[in-house]
């Protein structure tokens, strides 16, 4: 399915007015939903019992029907939900939809479907070896900075050229973890190769958050704690979508976010999309306003 597409099921549009999804057993029961909150994301309360945040209805849908338990599901308008809403508080059960359908792509422009970045707008944040690799892989989910950062959407990930004995220990410390990302680590002193110098990744910044709340929230668990500094005064950076490259674009980084390079910014798309797959891409691709331009 193209990005631009998105499930329905018995004839409802898929429109704006597509307020839950509801997921159901083999037996017909309900085992799973989503609601669209009012700024718009998907709250999805999966079978296996998980909240997760899903930034649109393709990807919310996807998230119940790719749930072990669920074999099918059901978009309900607000109509829809009252009625059932109803059923449910004079103790009626809800009955098992017909199987869902599969229906044309609706139009690129739908706030439903995910909006091409324009290539003069795409950031990029430079971060040395090995924690480059390490948050484009999803290993590392909170990068931790001395100043917060409003923006919110698509964030490629730049390794800087830097390299020293500390970042050469964290890269030994965190060897299995850097395996697991298909790096070589069997070769003599591997971490000298591990890409520098070019974008690495992408993820999605989801939100800033002072390190003092991010460990009162509990966020913060023993691996992020190695690979961040949780002094006080200082912002965590939740990454989300985490996409590591295949092949690594050479380009010039610097000191804090910036937009991606002219010349660079087509192919950083292009490895982008040859990457990631359908639902990364969704997720990624739902252009969010930044709340304040680059610092």
């Amino acid at each position: 399915m193209s990005n631009a597409e998105c499930r329905v099921s018995n004839g409802v549009s898929a429109g704006s007015d597509v307020v839950r999804v509801l997921a159901f057993d083999a037996e017909g029961l309900v085992c799973g939903e989503a609601n669209r909150s009012p700024d718009g994301r998907w709250l999805c309360l999966s079978p296996g019992g998980r909240l997760v945040v899903r930034p649109c209805l393709n990807t919310a849908n996807d998230l119940l029907r790719d749930s072990g338990e669920c074999v099918r599901t059901r978009l309900l308008t607000a109509a829809d939900v009252a009625t059932l809403d109803a059923a449910a508080a004079r103790g009626e059960p809800v009955e098992a939809p017909a199987p869902q359908l599969d229906h044309p792509p609706i139009p690129f422009c739908s706030p439903l479907a995910p909006r091409p970045q324009p290539l003069d707008e795409l950031r990029m944040l430079t971060v040395y070896q090995p924690w480059a690799s390490l948050l484009a892989g999803g290993v590392k989910k909170i990068e931790t900075r001395s100043r917060a950062y409003a923006y919110k959407g698509l964030l490629f990930i730049h390794a800087g050229l830097f390299e020293d004995d500390t970042t050469t220990q964290v890269a030994c410390l965190n060897r299995s973890q850097l395996g697991g990302l298909k790096y070589d680590i069997l070769v003599h002193q591997w971490w000298k190769r591990l890409p520098r110098g070019c974008i690495v990744g992408a993820v999605r910044m989801a939100r800033c958050m002072s390190t003092e709340d991010l460990i009162e929230a509990g966020r913060v668990d023993g691996m992020e704690k190695s690979l961040g500094d949780y002094g006080v005064d200082r912002f965590g950076w939740l990454m989300e979508d985490a996409v590591l490259f295949k092949n690594p674009i050479g380009c010039k980084g610097g000191q804090g976010p910036r937009f991606v390079p002219g010349p660079t910014a087509k192919r950083v798309m292009d490895e982008l999309h040859a990457s990631a797959n359908e639902m990364q891409l969704a997720s990624l691709l739902q252009v969010e306003q930044a709340a304040r331009e680059v610092a």
